[in-house]
């Protein structure tokens, strides 16, 4: 994985910030942090309850369409201040907007609601959830690597949820991915009136050519 002769790819590991090449929707910020390690973007919502901030790659500029005869990797560092009344969401989907409020049509992504310590992977095609399942409990302030791995040999998705340890879920074969082009987003919800913060510190997706 990592040629681009073989697959389309997308990264920025944030040593800096050009947040004219994002979508931003909400009443929330993203800023670079200043002086972290590796670089660091924080996604923010207002201090108002039940808001949602989400930064989206290049829209409305959707470059990546599922194909289940191409492997498709996406990946990300981040992390949340309180697991239990903050959201977040992570992956590729069919709309900008606030996909913790308002699901995309279309997307492959992770999310963990507000009001709950288990996150889920999830497969959204055409308005329906194909494919959601739970995965294993977070932490607050804790880096979380996940991964969502499509493997076209043998037709299954895997999502990993590393720290330390790497857990998986996988999916069955016979797997519907869609067809519609899809963007990568970030987004981060509270559920009280406290402004809540994801961390993010680098990103990767890639598409088998």
């Amino acid at each position: 994985m990592g040629a681009p002769l073989i697959y389309s790819m997308m990264s920025d590991d944030f040593h800096g910030f050009t947040a004219a090449n994002w979508t931003l929707t909400g009443a929330g910020a993203a800023a670079h942090s200043a002086g972290a390690d590796g670089g660091v973007i924080a996604l923010s919502t207002s201090g108002t309850i039940n808001t949602e901030q989400s930064m989206a790659f290049g829209a409305p500029n959707l470059t990546i369409t599922p194909d289940i005869t191409k492997d498709l990797f996406v990946a990300a560092r981040v992390q949340l201040d309180d697991v239990v009344n903050g959201g977040f969401f992570f992956g590729l989907s069919s709309a900008t907007g606030v996909p913790l409020t308002t699901p995309p049509t279309n997307g492959i992504y992770f999310r963990k609601l507000t009001g709950t310590d288990t996150g889920q992977i999830t497969v959204r095609v055409a308005g329906t959830n194909t494919y959601n399942v739970d995965l294993p409990v977070v932490a607050s302030t804790t880096w979380y690597d996940l991964v969502i791995a499509y493997t076209a040999d043998d037709g299954a998705l895997r999502g990993y949820v590393g720290n330390g340890a790497v857990r998986v879920a996988t999916y069955p074969t016979a797997l519907t991915l869609g067809s519609s082009p899809l963007g990568l987003v970030f987004a981060v919800r509270n559920q009280s009136a406290a402004i809540r913060t994801l961390l993010i510190d680098n990103y990767f997706v890639a598409k088998a050519r």
